[in-house]
């Protein structure tokens, strides 16, 4: 890793190998990179595209279990409780294949074996090499650069051994011990005793069986009594003593194993290993911090001192400092950062091994211990534990966990989100309103009934300008807050009321119907935006989804007014008050909203971390189960991810940036299609040609108050939506899609086959029906169409009409406003081809056909989700948004 980031960075360097090839050797299990540690290193190093070939995000799965298969500890991938894609496996061999092949060809000298270093000369067993600057030993436990810095760094033995075995081909030879391990991991102890079995990308399982031995030659064939790299006598040592105890199962990973047989003993650096500098001779990875491989942060650390050095000495070829003073400053910070990482390890070593109760014990301490994301790998899996860490709430509490006291959002976020989802409200009374309004206008705006083209321009120009102010909302959002694009939104739909209810023409109507679009798509890309970055990850589901609750009570609300006006009101000045009373709602969300906080993450990014930490605070109330220094830093390390991938583009902090990072990665791409996808299906599976023309097809259909029947479909709409709240995350988004498009499905090919019996004739049939007010037929034909539409517009409320809004889940800080928007902007592009062919369709296809068009695009959709739409239920929003970096995070 060194030697490419030096490479990069134009400097000469030389790596001298003590083996004599690159596959010299077994290069033992598999193992996980960490984000702001190995990962990061690998960014830097430009070998992430190489790194993605080869991880294994799918190898999430783990599970600690007692000698007697009794499972503590399970964390599922996909079920929604891990965060899927900090962590990703790579086998060792691979990691070591990608950065020996990253370097030009000579810079690696195979087969030097160094004896000692004097001064800046190595001595091999053949040669000598000097003249060089720095001399860094990268070689290991047994370091003899080590002993040239200080020879009184010995490694100390923890009283550990262990074999290292393998299982080839599992999935033939050992088929049970492949469904135990699940692809991931299966950590089994008792006390004194871990066998762990991890799945490797070859299709071969990697066994690790561990026990304590007071004596550090304990494989020695006069201490053990038996030729301890002899596989066949191994097995039966350890399956007739140590192991004797255990279940079947579990000795079943032993009695597998084939091939070479490892034995090691476990030794560590004192904890808190520094020396004094040495001038020209540093130490990284194992020869500077060795420690047991119980963290999981062994590589990571080793990969984070290269990446640090590096940046050292290519400061000392930039910078003021000499090479000597920097890389005294990279020792400085590396004992801090090793002392941390060593400690944990101990601490686990001594828990794993020497604790008793094991591993019930650290099954406790697993779930119990907070700490930084960097150094948590083994322990939660970079996971806060508010997330849920156990799959069974009985077992959590017998062992002891403190389980959350409230599974309900506190009240200060509640009033946020329902403050916010007021803007909710507008949209969907603007949508509900203009189905009754089409219907009661008359001649007000013309001296004749309005045309199908006329209402088709009406309806789809609200659309038209909502899908024009959706990306330009994304730039406001990030310029100016979440917040001040909601007040903005606010001012619009005010007076795109009030110009509606004055019109005198259908001119007038439609400049007002565009303002109120602006507003819309403004109002519909921020209030999800904001309910999402201000929601804790447990909640955030059912709180966006308060949003679908007061867009579909708003189509109540208008349905309701629009029946009231119609039934009672005059008809004159009826439809007038109709579109009017949208801006009671707007005036009152103007005045709260100038009282309400920004969301933490735009704060952070701002750098106003004391507002961000108060407005955390306050969201998450006094609960036990969430770490604020954790959640900052979560949110912090996001912010200058993006900050740093800015910088890295010299030239591009333009406008376009954003937008030009958007598009030029694939995990933003990817994030991209399925939010733009899911925003599509959302208006081409036909859903608001129902909002908007609920009461034409009614009065085709021939039903005798339009205006009301349309009104079971928005109440419909709104209890479904309200159902939906209690199960958009414990379903997941993916799977509730996955349920509820084939019933929407049926119904419309229910309704399909209902208009089949309805006699419709000319293209004017839908104006003449409207003009006398019963065009259709009564009946069972029309209690099919009324029975098959709330069928569908249930299903769609369910899963279609809410998921798509969690659409910032998908999208990292650095590009979740643009990418939000564009998939807002994909939303009100189809709502404006729906409300613009509706009509026309109806007219030139017929009802029936119609209506198969939208069941034929909501059968692709399913494909779509099926094949590309990963689950997010349950991750931060940080957590979310790793599943796309290696490619569509389906599992």
């Amino acid at each position: 890793m060194l030697a490419r980031l030096l490479h990069l960075e134009g400097i000469d360097a030389t790596v001298f190998e003590g083996e004599a090839a690159p596959n010299y050797r077994s290069q033992g299990g598999t193992l996980d990179l960490h984000t702001d540690t190995g990962l990061a290193a690998m960014k830097a190093a430009q070998l992430w595209d190489e790194f993605l070939k080869y991880a294994r995000y799918d190898g999430q799965y783990l599970a600690i279990v007692d000698k007697d298969l009794d499972h503590l500890f399970v964390r599922h991938p996909g079920n929604g409780k891990e965060i899927a894609g900090e962590s990703p496996e790579i086998d060792r061999s691979r990691l070591r294949q990608i950065l020996t092949e990253s370097v030009p060809e000579g810079m690696i000298r195979w087969g030097r074996r160094l004896k000692k270093v004097e001064g800046k000369t190595l001595i091999f067993e053949n040669s000598t090499e000097t003249g060089f600057d720095l001399i860094v030993g990268a070689d290991g436990a047994w370091s003899k650069a080590r002993q040239a810095v200080d020879p009184t760094l010995q490694p100390q033995y923890v009283g550990v051994g262990m074999y290292h075995l393998t299982i080839p081909d599992a999935e033939e030879t050992a088929p049970e011990t492949c469904k135990l391990v699940n692809r991931g991991s299966l950590f089994a102890h008792s006390e004194g005793q871990r066998l762990t079995v991890q799945q490797m990308g070859d299709g071969s399982l990697d066994v690790h069986v561990t026990f304590r031995r007071d004596d550090p030659d304990w494989m020695k064939e006069e201490k053990c009594g038996i030729d301890s790299t002899n596989l066949e006598q191994v097995k039966k040592e350890l399956l007739q003593k140590d192991f004797s105890g255990w279940c079947p199962e579990l000795k079943d990973a032993i009695s597998s194993a084939e091939g070479p047989c490892v034995p090691r003993s476990h030794h560590i650096l004192p904890i808190g290993t520094h020396w004094e500098h040495v001038d020209g001779l540093t130490l990284i990875g194992d020869a500077a911090h060795l420690m047991t491989p119980y963290a999981g942060e062994g590589v990571n650390l080793a990969l984070e001192d290269a990446m640090l050095l590096a940046k050292a000495i290519a400061n000392a070829s930039n910078g003021p400092n000499t090479l000597d003073e920097e890389v005294r400053l990279f020792e400085n910070n590396m004992f801090v950062r090793a002392k941390k990482v060593q400690q944990l390890s101990d601490n686990l070593c001594k828990d794993w091994l020497f604790t008793p109760g094991a591993p019930r014990s650290h099954a406790n301490y697993r779930s119990s211990l907070r700490m930084d994301n960097s150094q948590a790998p083994l322990i939660s899996n970079n996971r806060r534990d508010s997330e849920g860490e156990f799959e069974d709430e009985d077992l959590a509490s017998e062992i002891g966990i403190a389980q959350p006291k409230s599974d309900r959002p506190g009240i200060f976020v509640l009033a946020l989100t329902f403050a916010a989802g007021i803007s909710g409200l507008l949209f969907g009374y603007d949508t509900g309103v203009i189905s009754a309004t089409l219907v009661s206008v008359g001649t007000s705006l013309s001296d004749r009934n309005l045309t199908s083209l006329d209402k088709s321009i009406i309806t789809s120009s609200t659309s038209l300008f909502a899908l024009l102010i959706s990306p330009f909302s994304s730039v406001l959002a990030d310029k100016l807050g979440r917040k001040r694009v909601m007040i903005y939104a606010d001012i619009l739909f005010l007076g795109g009321a009030l110009i509606q209810a004055m019109s005198k023409s259908v001119l007038v109507m439609t400049i007002g119907r565009c303002i109120v679009g602006s507003a819309v798509g403004a109002a519909s890309f921020v209030v999800p935006l904001y309910i999402a970055e201000l929601a804790p990850a447990s909640h955030r589901g059912r709180l966006v989804t308060l949003n679908s609750v007061f867009i579909t009570g708003g189509q109540v609300v208008a349905y309701v007014v629009g029946w009231l006006f119609s039934a009672f009101g005059s008809k004159a000045t009826g439809w007038r008050w109709m579109v009017g009373l949208g801006g009671v709602p707007a005036a009152i969300q103007l005045a709260v909203v100038l009282f309400m906080p920004e969301t933490p993450r735009w704060l952070i990014k701002e750098g106003r971390m004391n507002d961000a930490r108060h407005v955390i605070q306050k969201v998450n109330g006094s609960s036990s189960s969430f770490d604020i220094d954790e959640v900052m830093r979560e949110i912090e390390l996001e912010a200058r991810e993006e900050e740093l991938a800015q910088n890295s583009r010299p030239g591009d902090r333009s406008f376009l940036a954003g937008w030009k990072l958007l598009f030029s990665e694939g995990k933003h791409r990817r994030a991209l299609a399925i939010a733009c996808g899911l925003q599509g299906l959302q208006q081409l599976c036909g859903f608001n040609s129902l909002m908007y023309f609920s009461a034409t097809i009614f009065t085709i259909v021939g039903f005798s108050s339009p205006t009301l029947t349309s009104l079971t479909v928005a109440v419909t709409n709104f209890i479904f939506t309200i159902v939906a709240l209690g199960l958009i995350d414990r379903i997941g988004r993916r799977r509730i899609l996955l349920y509820t498009i084939p019933i929407m499905t049926i119904g419309l090919l229910l309704s399909a086959f209902g208009f089949s019996f309805i006699d419709l004739s000319a293209s004017t049939t839908i104006q003449r029906a409207e003009g006398t007010g019963s065009a259709g037929h009564g009946g069972i034909a029309a209690t099919i169409i009324l029975i098959s539409i709330m069928l569908y517009v249930a299903s769609y409320a369910v899963g279609l009409g809410n998921v798509p809004w969690m659409q910032s889940e998908l999208f990292p800080l650095s590009v979740r406003s643009k990418g939000s928007g564009l998939a807002t902007a994909t939303n009100w592009g189809a709502n404006f081809v729906v409300g613009l062919t509706f009509l026309p369709l109806m007219d030139l296809l017929s009802p029936s056909w119609t209506f198969v068009l939208y069941a034929i695009v909501c059968v692709a959709g399913y494909a779509m989700i099926w094949r590309i739409y990963p689950e997010t239920a349950g991750l931060s929003l940080e957590a979310a948004t790793a599943l796309l970096e290696h490619g569509w995070g389906v599992r």
